[in-house]
């Protein structure tokens, strides 16, 4: 269709006019023509076939005459509004190219033409007196005349025409009600939602058809950017799942109503650089199982429906599970592995039970699904040709064909000959599968169309096309109440789920008889309570490490699955991990190196911007440069002996150091300056009191004591170790080539295991959170500030050592600030206010300088 135009003139006497008017510049074996059709889409009619190319058309209703154009050969014709009557107002003469677009107003033609970059009026009947209205402009797309149009009446324009949805105007003044997409009619003015159709995803995007009608029976989820893999639905709660995998915005789990509201994301991040791979819904305990794929590991995940309660269940390098099916009845998760052997596996609902049910006679599995009926799984196969089922304890295989049947056989007598013969013919390349009351249902990429057949072993019928002409053919799912039966049976049913504050699990009868167990609760972030098991506690002691893009924290426990805290993207406060998200600094700074003065709540970092080192308080006031280093690296501080340890490579970046100051930054010391090139991570451990580090160039781990002494190297060939942390009897580091978490026995660096495996980003800094790390408490600073002014940072031996922020400069005992310009003879005392005066008149109890800074109460507290 090019152009349409709606007439909305309601006068009685006019009804012929009650119509849609369009042109078709056709294609496909339709010819292109002028047509009209009532507005609720009744009684379609061609008024004139003959045209080639047509472009526009607009309606005198005043006259009741319809215009058109084309071009090749361009002309404008006009005809009355049943066909009747047709006449030439322009042609190529009248220097006309591409009459885009067309209007009428007080017996004027005006058109558009953007290949003589003009908008043009000539008089009507006959197109003479030409006049340009628009010349020499460039790009023009279309117009429209404004015109304020009489006030009529019409049923649709009282209460909708008592209409629910849609109230369209129809002959005779009168009106004919309809429903919206997803939508069909309950009466006549009601409408009802589909309550049974047929989810069907191509590649960019997923319609919904009514299994009993044409009508679309959802509204299409569409747009640009798409790459839709697979679907699923959650009918009870009436939501379209769906997958998406793209470089763009759309990559990850949405889900959507189906009259097309409430949008959502589900599953946004810690996706893999190989996507999500499978989706599928338990209705019953109200979870989301997926795939995950990254590129040398592969996840099976849980969700709750909206995406909380996230929790990888299952981390394996060996299988390659991909596409996923559920059955909340039998409570068994199923799976199909696209590994170098094809497979079709089963699992307990938590991940265990890891077990595979068919190993012989597949070769590219492509999809299954679980028929609720009768609990069997089928699946289809790409590669062989075939739609095969299984019972859903994996016994009694058998093949379903359309044209041929072989019936139940053992798993182990079917020949891959035999089933290649059998259905090949009917599924070229079938991309998924559904199964609705006693059909099953599949779609074929290659021959572009949905089919469905009996489901019944001994059913010879040909197969049924539902719907055709459909290209780049995904998957499907059925929106439908019996495919979901609710199970109230079911320990982890919603909306009790079993008491569990967070994961419920429920297991299968053979399972629950030998543990007398019938389901279990499990944490999806912290640890269950101890006794209770139902309930989560935060974790007292994890891992936390960080990526360009991200925090993320794991389980000391290396076969732990559970996360202490939800993945986030910026800083966050230890109390509430993820949440109080704060933005303390961010102009003027590149920060390489952090660390953290819990007894004063004070921030240090390295800045290789700035060549140096900076303090201050967690709320970014008191900022203050604590040192001038050449190249900084990592840092790390002892607030408990009051010294401060940090990197710094060189300016080449190949003679590295590792060198020890107060907090304050004096009493500098090289530690280590020797076989050293770029230290980039520093740790201490405080029980042991020895000093670790990472060398990235010499790819190695070492360790001394805090004086430099005992050096001695744990770790060798380690590729390029960034970050260290020191923590009981461990050492955790990462490796940015690897792309991984690592950790060795810190006394000799043996038994090292991968703790996280090749991630996306390159992980970056690393540290342990425990309450035990940071034992002491006692801070020079924490009385009268140490006698500081501004800023106090504790030294050694339990001495306070001020500092001053770049515009300042110590004065009075090393105690106070005062602007760098300012000077005052030895023997007097500074105002901030730039007096000088006796020092025997600071802490008198007078205000000597006039702005009270001789009596500053941390001063005059020493």
């Amino acid at each position: 269709m090019a152009s349409l135009v709606l007439t909305d003139s309601f006068e009685k006497l006019s009804d012929q006019i009650i119509k849609l008017y369009w042109v078709d510049e056709g294609g496909f074996g339709v010819p292109a023509k002028v047509g009209k059709v009532n507005m609720d889409g009744s009684k379609p009619e061609v008024l004139a076939d003959d045209i080639e190319r047509p472009e526009a058309i607009t309606i005198d209703i005043d006259k009741k005459m319809l215009y058109y154009s084309t071009h090749h050969p361009s002309f404008v014709k006009a005809m009355d509004v049943n066909g009747k009557f047709t006449t030439t107002i322009l042609t190529e003469s009248n220097s006309i190219s591409l009459p885009k677009a067309l209007a009428v107003l007080d017996s004027r033609l005006y058109y558009m033409d953007p290949k003589y970059d003009k908008i043009e009026r000539v008089d009507l009947p006959k197109g003479d007196n030409p006049k340009i209205i628009i010349d020499n402009e460039s790009d023009l797309k279309t117009f429209i005349i404004y015109k304020k149009r009489p006030v009529t009446s019409h049923p649709c324009m009282t209460s909708n025409g008592g209409c629910e949805q849609l109230c369209i105007p129809s002959d005779g003044n009168s009106r004919v009600c309809a429903c919206s997409v997803g939508y069909k009619k309950d009466g006549e003015l009601k409408c009802a939602a589909y309550k049974t159709f047929a989810v069907v995803a191509q590649l960019d995007i997923v319609r919904g058809y009514s299994l009993k009608d044409p009508a679309e029976a959802m509204v299409p989820i569409s747009g640009s950017g798409h790459h839709i893999l697979h679907v699923d639905v959650n009918v009870a709660e009436n939501w379209i799942y769906w997958v998406e995998f793209s470089r763009g915005v759309w990559n990850g789990i949405y889900r959507v109503r189906p009259n097309g509201t409430e949008l959502q994301p589900i599953v946004k991040d810690g996706i893999g650089s190989n996507g999500i791979r499978g989706l599928t819904v338990d209705w019953v305990a109200g979870n989301l199982y997926f795939t995950n794929v990254f590129p040398h590991e592969n996840y099976l995940e849980i969700c709750w429906l909206d995406g909380s309660q996230r929790k990888v269940l299952v981390k394996t390098t060996t299988d390659a599970p991909r596409e996923l099916a559920v059955n909340p009845a039998k409570r068994l998760l199923y799976w199909i592995d696209y590994g170098q052997y094809p497979r079709i596996g089963k699992a307990y609902l938590d991940g265990s039970n890891w077990t595979p049910i068919v190993t012989s006679g597949i070769s590219n599995p492509r999809d299954l699904t679980v028929d609720m009926m009768t609990n069997d799984v089928y699946w289809v196969d790409s590669k062989s040709d075939m739609i095969q089922k299984v019972s859903f304890s994996g016994g009694n295989r058998q093949v379903t064909d359309k044209k041929k049947t072989v019936g139940w056989v053992p798993k182990v007598k079917i020949s891959s000959y035999v089933m290649s013969q059998v259905i090949r013919r009917n599924i070229p390349n079938s991309m998924g599968i559904a199964v609705h009351m006693g059909d099953v249902y599949w779609v074929d990429r290659n021959l572009d169309t949905v089919f469905k057949a009996s489901k019944l072993s001994n059913n010879t019928s040909l197969p049924i096309s539902v719907r055709t002409n459909i290209p780049r053919l995904r998957d499907i799912a059925i929106f439908a109440a019996t495919n979901q039966p609710q199970d109230s049976s079911n320990p982890c049913s919603r909306p009790d789920n079993g008491g569990c504050e967070q994961l419920c699990f429920s297991y299968p009868t053979e399972a629950s008889t030998i543990s007398k167990k019938q389901y279990r609760c499990d944490c999806a972030t912290g640890d269950p309570v101890e006794g209770d098991g139902q309930k989560c506690k935060a974790v007292a002691e994890y891992l936390v490490f960080s990526t360009r893009t991200e925090i993320r924290g794991i389980n000391l426990d290396p076969h732990s699955n559970s996360i202490p805290f939800k993945t986030v993207a910026t800083w966050m406060s230890s109390t509430e991990p993820g949440h109080n998200i704060t933005n303390i600094i961010n102009r003027g700074i590149n920060p390489e190196g952090i660390a953290y003065d819990w007894t004063q709540k004070k921030i240090y970092w390295t800045d290789s911007s700035n060549n140096s080192i900076y303090a201050m308080n967690v709320n970014g006031s008191e900022l203050v440069m604590i040192a001038r280093v050449e190249r900084p690296r990592a840092i790390v501080v002892d607030p408990c002996n009051g010294s401060l340890y940090y990197t710094d490579w060189g300016r080449f970046g190949t003679s590295g150091k590792i060198i020890r100051t107060t907090m304050a930054g004096s009493l500098k010391k090289a530690l280590i300056d020797k076989d050293l090139s770029q230290p980039s991570g520093l740790a201490i451990d405080y029980e042991d009191r020895m000093l670790y580090w990472t060398d990235a160039v010499r790819e190695k781990i070492e360790r001394s004591d805090l004086n430099g002494e005992n050096r001695e190297v744990l770790i060798t060939a380690t590729i390029y170790p960034f970050a260290i942390t020191v923590y009981g009897n461990y050492m955790y580091w990462t490796d940015l080539q690897l792309r991984g978490v690592y950790r060795a026995e810190k006394h000799t660096g043996a038994n090292m295991i991968e703790m996280v495996k090749r991630l996306e980003d390159s992980p970056r800094d690393i540290h342990v959170f425990a309450a035990s790390r940071q034992k002491c408490t006692f801070n020079p600073c924490h009385i009268n500030n140490g006698g500081c002014a501004v800023s106090c940072h504790p030294g050694i031996n339990g001495t306070p050592e001020c500092k001053c922020d770049d515009n300042s400069k110590l004065v009075n005992e090393n105690r106070m600030c005062v602007a760098k310009n300012l000077s005052c003879d030895a023997n007097k005392f500074y105002c901030r206010n730039g007096k000088c005066i006796s020092r025997m008149w600071s802490c008198d109890g007078d205000d000597d300088c006039g702005d009270n800074s001789d009596e500053d109460v941390n001063y005059c507290s020493e």
